[in-house]
């Protein structure tokens, strides 16, 4: 629920063109100073509050890098959290950049923090991804029911 909070929507015109074109309309939608941005996928059913406050929790006692990736076991996951410096990089770069290039371009700027849950790392691109998910968690403590 996001009542009450100061959300805005923002409408991708261009999602027809690319998973960037998403990132990058968010962050040109971004009006305030921040310190960090999260660039999250809509395909991870199982990130919850708490992932998303381990997640800030490990951005701000960072010690190295402007970008924080959360690894779960030893696998890449996501979101990621980038400083707010970055926004810029980012949006003025083509849309080929995105954020996965912009790590692999410059390493340095990347730090990874272990988390204790595998939802990180689950997502769902295929019908098979999907499966698995039924398999695993439509009847786990993991699954939020429906009301």
């Amino acid at each position: 629920m996001l009542n009450g909070f100061p959300v805005t929507v923002v409408i991708n015109e261009h999602y027809q063109q690319g998973q960037m074109t998403s990132v990058h309309a968010g962050m040109n939608a971004l009006s305030k100073e921040c310190d960090g941005i999260m660039v999250c996928l809509s395909d991870q059913p199982l990130i919850e509050a708490v992932d998303i406050n381990a997640l800030i929790r490990a951005f701000e006692k960072r010690t190295h890098g402007a970008i924080v990736i959360p690894t779960y076991q030893g696998q890449r996951g996501n979101p990621i959290i980038m400083a707010s410096e970055y926004r810029q990089v980012i949006v003025n770069s083509d849309r080929n950049l995105g954020c996965k290039r912009l790590i692999e371009k410059s390493p340095e700027l990347a730090s990874t923090a272990e988390m204790n849950s595998e939802h990180f790392v689950f997502d769902m691109d295929t019908p098979a991804d999907y499966a698995e998910f039924k398999r695993r968690f439509m009847n786990s403590d993991d699954m939020v029911q429906a009301s």
